[in-house]
């Protein structure tokens, strides 16, 4: 049987990438509305955004995982 090879620490990223979306998104949050005042812009946009950056980092931690799954002992 032929040795699988380790998928270059891919596995290591997985939470780092769903936590930091998560904590971007909070940020975006948080500092969105301030900007919104002060630009007087629409201020829907700001939770919209945090929730679609929460969507993605879910989606590529999955992502993630999927790919180095094969690779876990």
């Amino acid at each position: 049987m032929a040795a699988r090879r380790y998928p270059l620490g891919i596995d290591e990223w997985v939470y780092p990438v769903t936590w930091g979306g998560v904590g971007v998104a909070f940020v975006v949050a948080a500092v969105g509305p301030l900007v919104s005042l002060w630009r007087r812009w629409y201020m829907f946009i700001w939770p919209a955004v945090a929730v679609g950056v929460v969507i993605v980092s879910y989606l590529a931690g999955f992502a993630l995982t999927e790919f180095s799954e094969k690779y876990w002992h």
